[in-house]
């Protein structure tokens, strides 16, 4: 994940009202190799937020004018591939159900283990591939069990390989509309196993063929380490009869 100057470093910014807790954060982390930038209330994180995206957010739950809770709303509301992570001392497990119901990556409470946190604002994205408007239990499995290993949040693609002139009709044509809510209901299987496990889930649906839109998602993602999918029909029964049965395809689009 490259920032605009090419340097490969982890944007972050952090967002506290406590001058000398956020000074001495940022030099802690800058002793691990991860620099960031630092705004002092709500307002402040907003304007910088629309000058540069973040990668990641750190952001303090109380603070004095525009609150964290604010500032989550706002960010994934107009850049919702920021991640947030939630940092507080005063929270409660009501702030923490509403935090993620918002969007927040995690939460942590003060005071914070630093390499706790590094490895958190380090977790990537696994972004999960399915045929089309299907995610098998295998995939699903396989999916479920890197992420909780690597500490990745999943993001899952029903890639729909409708041509542009189908797309640009009005009205829709019906088969577009029955991929899209078969999709829907293929995740939902999937969304109520992560949240099982506590892994931050979402899907997503897009259009085109699904090499390019797997690409296309990654990039938007920005900080996106791996791309799961499996094998098409035709690419099983194009492969020697002695093959393995499926196979999990994992390449890195880093």
């Amino acid at each position: 994940m490259e920032d605009d100057k090419g340097t490969g470093k982890i944007r972050i910014l952090l967002v506290d009202d406590e001058k000398d807790f956020v000074d001495t954060l940022s030099q802690r982390m800058q002793m691990r190799d991860l620099s960031a930038d630092i705004a002092l209330n709500g307002e402040e994180a907003l304007e910088q937020l629309n000058r540069q995206s973040p990668d990641v957010m750190v952001l303090d739950l109380r603070m004095p004018g525009v609150d964290g809770m604010d500032v989550l709303r706002r960010v994934k509301k107009e850049h919702p591939n920021v991640q947030v992570i939630m940092l507080t001392g005063q929270g409660s497990e009501k702030d923490e159900i509403e935090a993620r119901r918002l969007g927040a990556f995690d939460y942590l409470e003060k005071p914070v283990n630093i390499d706790t946190l590094v490895s958190r604002i380090r977790s990537g994205v696994l972004l999960v591939v399915g045929n089309e408007d299907r995610f098998s239990d295998r995939l699903i499995d396989y999916a479920l069990e890197m992420a909780e290993r690597m500490s990745y949040r999943l993001v899952a693609l029903s890639p729909a390989p409708f041509p542009e002139s189908i797309l640009n009709r009005d009205p829709m044509p019906e088969r577009v509309s029955e991929f899209e809510q078969s999709a829907r209901q293929n995740a939902e299987k999937f969304a109520k196993a992560a949240k099982e496990k506590g892994i931050p889930f979402e899907h997503v649906i897009r259009y085109g063929q699904p090499d390019a839109v797997a690409e296309q998602v990654a990039k938007e993602y920005g900080n996106v380490e791996f791309v799961v999918s499996e094998p098409t029909d035709q690419q099983l029964a194009d492969q020697a009869p002695d093959s393995p049965g499926k196979q999990l395809y994992v390449y890195s689009v880093a």
